[in-house]
């Protein structure tokens, strides 16, 4: 494990909401697997003040139930967030008390029954002091990969055929979007992977520092949690300590980044569903031999990691029990907009099956090439989607390739069709709930029955997204003067534009090409907006930017330098803080004006109250006594 500190804040410190765990979510199968020797403790300080007798609550907590034999505690290994997302962490949760975990590690000779009636015990009792109380207590349980090995002979490449990824990479490849592979591991030495391995930037190869101070030493490439207690490892396997090389030696994490995205035109192996994004390798399952296995206590840390590490999508293809431990973290990374999908399993049930079945995730099941449901595929109204499960064809360790089939594979799948509606929205971000959205519009049918007893059916992927004609942005000055020529672009990705319209809300009409070149735009503040017309005729919705035309360089009003500008947020408002009331009287105009919605307010307050939902990036420019206008200051906000 990395190196911390008991009073280092971590990030899951934020996850846990007070009083959520007071009846926790098990698993629905009674005889889940579970990490036989270690529970998961949950326990929150009882007062806002930092406290500093962790150790001594949990070693006293022990020795009142007889623990203490054969026992270890310790805290998850947890990410530090960087301030500024720690602050807004503890604003998203809302929290004025913080619950922390631990990790103890019991007498390995307990049977599964005794670990079962001694959590309930715990959960009893409710242990705590005057400083720290136990909330709840959970089995460690393990999370099955959801694969089924195939015979490698057989050639049958037909996801690629069935989806029609290439119409959306006509639009985009997944440029600028990471994703996380919580699974065995990646060969990222891999030939077909390794120029879309994910690098830690800001982290310093191989000199034992923890440089960008993330609560792990030289994570270049992701990070390996694995470290089994008690449990069996298959021969050859990485099970001794974590550290920071996240390789695969099972196979199952190699094959599933492969689906994600193995690289494009480099005239060797396959390509990726979206073959630009970042891979993420994120090592917390194990080979036992006959199947592969993940830890509670390792994928909490792996979405705490990459949630961190600012991963826009997560890919999780395992099942297993419901544990609310596991539930709070997702929901903490869906309300940071981090879109995750997990393969529903592949046990033929119509049981629900985790991460998967939570709400919050894109649970997917198996189809076949004749778009029927996979034997082993489980089903049910849980079940969002559905994608190829059968004879998948993709990377696996040392520079080789195979065929597997599972929801496994079905799940890679969905989450690299997600990269490439984040890619598209990259510029203008658009919500977790607005990516799932855009993925079920675009589905298909398909002949997948979410029920046995009757027909109603699961909506299959479709690679090709319907993606609306929008202009991302407009590329322009902020300030000009009269009689200077100035270039306005519109930024698009989409090459399937006929026509564009320029306008300026002071000066009418400027053009129809993508870039117009304009030398007489008249004084004052000018909101240029532009639309774009695709090939069936309709528009895009406009896009509005604030340039301000004056008539010499004096481009700044008067005394501008001594207000102490900035946009403050107060609940559901914008305001211009200007230092004081005398300040103030300076101004005789504002003008605010929304990327989205063009001018939206001519005041120093601006209620965001019928805004269109979605990013909007807000200008505001003001104009002082002598006719001075300011350079647009602005802020994205998400409604």
């Amino acid at each position: 494990m990395a190196p911390f500190s008991i009073l280092t804040r971590f990030a899951l410190i934020f996850v846990l909401l007070i009083g959520y765990f007071t009846n926790p979510v098990q698993a629905e199968d009674e005889d889940e697997l579970m990490a036989t020797g270690e529970l998961i403790i949950q326990y929150k300080l009882k007062h806002p003040e930092p406290q500093e007798q962790e150790i001594e609550f949990i070693d006293n907590f022990t020795r009142k139930y007889n623990l203490q034999e054969g026992l270890k505690s310790g805290l998850f290994t947890k990410a530090r967030r960087k301030h500024a997302k720690a602050r807004k962490l503890r604003k998203l949760t809302k929290m004025k008390l913080r619950s922390q975990l631990a990790l103890l590690k019991l007498d390995k000779k307990l049977s599964k029954r005794e670990v079962k009636k001694l959590i309930r015990k715990l959960n009893a009792a409710h242990y705590n002091d005057r400083d720290y109380e136990i909330e709840a207590v959970y089995p460690n349980l393990l999370y099955e990969i959801s694969s089924e090995t195939n015979d490698p002979l057989q050639i049958n490449q037909w996801s690629h055929d069935l989806l029609n990824p290439e119409a959306t990479w006509e639009i985009t490849k997944g440029e600028g979007i990471t994703v996380a592979v919580i699974d065995t591991g990646v060969d990222h030495q891999h030939q077909d992977l390794v120029a879309n391995i994910w690098s830690n930037e800001d982290e310093i190869a191989a000199n034992g520092i923890d440089d960008d101070g993330n609560g792990y030493v030289d994570d270049i490439r992701g990070w390996d949690f694995v470290a089994t207690t008690g449990l069996s490892c298959f021969p050859g396997e990485d099970c001794g300590r974590a550290d920071n090389n996240p390789t695969d030696f099972d196979g199952h994490g190699t094959h599933v980044a492969g689906i994600i995205g193995a690289t494009q035109n480099n005239e060797i192996g396959i390509s990726g569903i979206a073959p630009e994004v970042k891979i993420m390798p994120l090592r917390a399952g194990f080979s036992t031999g006959s199947s592969a296995f993940l830890k509670t206590s390792d994928i909490l840390d792996s979405i705490a990691y990459a949630i961190n590490n600012d991963a826009d999508v997560i890919n999780m293809s395992f099942a297993g029990g419901g544990l609310g431990v596991l539930h709070d973290i997702i929901k903490l990374a869906d309300s940071l907009d981090i879109v995750m999908v997990a393969a529903a399993g592949n046990n033929s049930t119509s049981s629900k099956m985790y991460p998967a079945a939570f709400p919050e995730v894109i649970s997917v099941g198996a189809i076949a090439d004749n778009l029927t449901k996979m034997s082993f595929s489980n089903y049910g109204d849980w079940v969002d989607m559905v994608a190829p499960g059968s004879w998948v064809f993709s990377t696996v360790p040392n520079n080789k390739y195979d065929y597997q089939s599972g929801t496994s594979m079905a799940a890679p799948l969905v989450a690299g069709v997600a990269a490439l509606i984040k890619a598209k929205n990259k510029v203008n971000p658009i919500s977790a709930d607005e990516v799932k959205e855009r993925l079920f519009a675009s589905s298909q049918e398909t002949k997948f029955r979410r029920y046995r007893d009757h027909g109603e059916t699961v909506e299959g992927l479709s690679a090709a997204i319907e993606f609306p004609l929008e202009v991302d942005d407009i590329l322009m000055p902020n300030t000009t003067v009269i009689g200077e020529e100035v270039e306005i672009s519109a930024a698009i990705s989409d090459p399937a534009v006929v026509d564009y319209e320029w306008t300026s809300d002071i000066d009418g009409f400027l053009g129809s090409d993508q870039t117009v070149v304009v030398d007489d735009l008249s004084e004052g503040s000018h909101v240029i907006s532009v639309r774009a017309q695709a090939l069936d005729g309709k528009w895009s919705e406009p896009v509005f930017r604030v340039m301000n035309v004056s008539p010499s360089k004096q481009l700044n009003p008067a005394n501008f330098d001594d207000i102490n500008f900035k946009i403050a947020r107060r609940g559901r408002s914008l305001r211009a803080n200007l230092g004081g009331r005398k300040n103030r009287k300076k101004i005789q105009a504002y003008r605010w004006v929304s990327n989205i919605d063009g001018v939206i307010s001519e005041r120093r307050k601006l209620r965001v109250a019928g805004l269109s939902s979605g990013y909007h990036k807000i200008s505001l420019v003001l104009q002082d006594q002598a006719g001075n206008w300011s350079e647009a200051r602005q802020k994205v906000i998400k409604l």
